[in-house]
């Protein structure tokens, strides 16, 4: 998702991972570390990262629905 107010430009990038492990192993990735790479160079400023802690309750709910069979 990505919105354009004025002469801003924002880009959103919505990602979900098992556990803090699961996000450590992404950022060894060659697809990550060239993404990063190639979107600083685009950048004003820093990136700004936000946990979004529902994500954590949608992903508890998904894991008890498969528990159900």
């Amino acid at each position: 998702m990505s919105y354009r107010t004025g002469s801003e430009f924002a880009l959103y990038i919505y990602e979900a991972y098992k556990d803090e492990d699961a996000v450590a192993f992404h950022k060894t990735t060659p697809h990550y570390k060239t993404c990063v790479a190639k979107l600083e160079s685009l950048m004003t400023g820093p990136r700004k990262k936000r946990p979004v802690q529902w994500l954590i309750a949608v992903r508890r709910i998904y894991q008890f629905y498969l528990q159900l069979g």
